[in-house]
């Protein structure tokens, strides 16, 4: 067999299934949806996106998918535990975050060992050095608020 047949036979195909790892790991393994993906699908879907919308949409989306594969990291133990909470929801955000800046917020999604929560990210005060995250568990009983700086 010679090496041009090997590589259409089996080099192709792995490679571009390894390719493709992050973009599946980033839709059928993360554990926390961020809105900014919803929204470039719906723009995309319906005609609003343009070609940066659709770039936007498959970097962050490949880029996502890749971080969430290479973290490692342990889900925490509850949502109780705020500064593990903290650390987990942005090591799975995306590397290139888009926030509009009417809004100033980054909103999320996630399940945590069967518990639903949602919340969001506050950037307004980045230019002070202060990150705040706020997240609830569905349902609206317990919140939680942490901020960083």
């Amino acid at each position: 067999m010679t090496l041009g047949r090997l590589f259409k036979k089996w080099l192709v195909p792995i490679s571009l299934t390894l390719a493709a790892s992050p973009f599946a790991a980033h839709h059928f393994l993360t554990p926390i949806e961020f809105h900014q993906f919803k929204s470039q699908e719906l723009d995309i879907r319906y005609g609003i996106g343009k070609g940066e919308t659709v770039a936007r949409y498959i970097g962050s989306m490949y880029s996502s998918g890749l971080k969430w594969m290479m973290s490692g990291r342990p889900k925490p133990e509850s949502l109780g535990d705020q500064q593990e909470m903290f650390e987990y929801i942005l090591s799975h955000s995306p590397q290139k975050a888009y926030v509009y800046p009417t809004e100033q917020f980054y909103y999320f999604l996630g399940n945590l060992r069967g518990e639903e929560f949602a919340g969001n990210i506050r950037v307004a005060d980045l230019d002070l050095g202060v990150l705040s995250i706020v997240y609830y568990r569905k349902g609206g009983k317990v919140n939680f608020f942490l901020e960083a700086s």
